[in-house]
């Protein structure tokens, strides 16, 4: 009968204990990578900008590229969401605007409007 040799065996054991932390850390890697393509935007948009680079406006479009779906405008001189207007699926009708502080970017003011434009609601906070 042979006996085995306690340092062979504690390597053995260090080697596959070290695959298994290999193969975890990969799988982490893997799961993080494919949320981060997951979060692009699946729809086309636009970027405004004034000369020194600050964001403006950011315009979302629907599927078709063409047909706006929100508008939403910044504060460029502390690049907070100043005012949101989110159209109906025509991209004409306004179906609600959000307005906030520029200078803290709390909401302030909701307005929901009628088919035909007309307020149908106002909410301020």
């Amino acid at each position: 009968m042979t006996k085995n040799n306690p340092s062979k065996l504690s390597r053995v054991l260090v080697v596959r204990a070290l695959l298994m932390a290999a193969s975890f850390i990969f799988i982490l890697f893997l799961v993080s990578f494919s949320s981060k393509q997951a979060t692009k935007p699946k729809y086309p948009s636009t970027t405004e900008y004034t000369p020194d680079g600050k964001r403006i406006k950011f315009t979302q479009y629907q599927k078709d590229g063409k047909t706006i779906d929100s508008i939403t405008e910044y504060n460029p001189q502390t690049g907070y969401e100043t005012k949101q207007t989110d159209y109906k699926s025509d991209g004409k009708t306004i179906f609600f605007i959000t307005e906030y502080n520029p200078q803290t970017g709390n909401e302030t003011k909701k307005t929901y409007y009628n088919l035909d434009g007309t307020i149908k609601e106002e909410i301020n906070y």
